[in-house]
């Protein structure tokens, strides 16, 4: 609980640092129009403060503990029992696509769901057409996701580090468009900063 509690911190502290009271609108790219930059801005607010509070449910919370906070007994358990250690994975697997399928700031989401008859469907493989891209205000929640990421592991505001070096796995789920428009605006957050494609 401390790790998620420390965690949704540094995401705020992020979104503070960066989001509130700026006014970006003058350096965004032109595919990005100022009334929607300003309308998933006043949305953020609210994303931020919630953030994460699925990993809270019965489906998320244990299996979560289990993988990356056993005790000692816990760890000695999955030492001595392969299949122990392979019921944790896999009910940690299944607390991770839970989280990814109900949180639209993994790009997971945008990968695993599709939309039919204006239903979110949620899939069990990628879409065949490859991800949808992700909403303006869900790439903003991602980027505050990972600078909380950053400030927690390398004690600095830097997602463009965490995007280079962790995130390969959020990439391939990733459309052209969303690419483009996360690294337009990291470009413009952290101008002296490289994205490494």
């Amino acid at each position: 609980m401390d790790y998620i509690k420390e965690h949704v911190m540094n995401v705020i502290k992020f979104y503070n640092e960066f989001f509130v009271n700026k006014n970006w609108t003058d350096k965004l790219p032109e595919w990005i129009s100022k009334e929607d930059w300003e309308d998933a801005i006043s949305k953020l607010y609210t994303e931020v403060q919630n953030h994460d509070k699925s990993k809270y449910s019965d489906e998320e919370f244990e299996p979560y503990r289990r993988h990356f906070d056993k005790t000692t007994a816990e760890e000695l358990a999955d030492k001595s029992d392969e299949n122990e250690a392979l019921i944790v994975e896999e009910e940690y697997q299944k607390a991770w696509k839970h989280h990814y399928l109900i949180n639209p700031h993994h790009p997971e989401f945008w990968a695993y769901t599709d939309i039919v008859n204006g239903t979110l469907i949620p899939l069990d493989k990628p879409r065949e057409k490859g991800p949808r891209d992700m909403d303006l205000i869900s790439i903003l929640h991602m980027i505050c996701d990972w600078g909380g990421m950053t400030i927690k592991f390398r004690n600095k505001y830097s997602p463009i580090s965490w995007y280079n070096t962790e995130a390969k796995e959020e990439r391939a789920c990733m459309s052209e468009n969303t690419k483009k428009t996360l690294n337009a605006i990291l470009a413009m957050l952290f101008p002296d900063e490289e994205i490494i494609e």
